[in-house]
């Protein structure tokens, strides 16, 4: 994997998590058990 892939991730993840910040409800159980840590 290249620098540009890498960091082309990193702003896909990072969106990914703004957009289901603003969602409502977690899409797996991954999300809902980062929700609740974050609580």
């Amino acid at each position: 994997m290249t620098e540009d892939d890498s960091s082309s991730s990193q702003e896909k993840t990072w969106l990914g998590k703004l957009a289901h910040a603003f969602s409502g409800e977690p899409q797996s159980r991954e999300e809902l058990a980062g929700t609740l840590r974050a609580a």
